[in-house]
């Protein structure tokens, strides 16, 4: 029983992180204070968990979506891009 706690005390910790990285984010985005982006940037993220009507529909949605569309973008694609990149910037300083 108690590992369960930790585990569920892990992943609140683990999403108050995420969500600290994002408001830093759009705080470097924007130029806006970060204390500016808390309400808002939270007020989205509570109106968003009211979209899936439970469980099953969430991860129904989120195996079509996310398999196929943001998956393929953010595992494959984004690390391919920053790869030719930095391999491209690496050949440039050594010239």
């Amino acid at each position: 029983m108690q590992a369960g706690l930790v585990s569920f005390s892990w992943l609140d910790h683990q999403n108050v992180f995420f969500f600290y990285g994002a408001v830093i984010g759009l705080e470097k985005i924007t130029g806006v204070v970060f204390k500016k982006w808390i309400f808002p940037l939270a007020a989205l993220i509570y109106g968003l968990s009211f979209l899936s009507p439970n469980y099953t529909h969430h991860i129904v949605i989120g195996r079509k979506i996310v398999l196929n569309t943001w998956f393929p973008i953010f595992q494959i694609s984004l690390p391919l891009l920053l790869f030719v990149v930095i391999v491209i910037k690496k050949k440039k300083t050594s010239e």
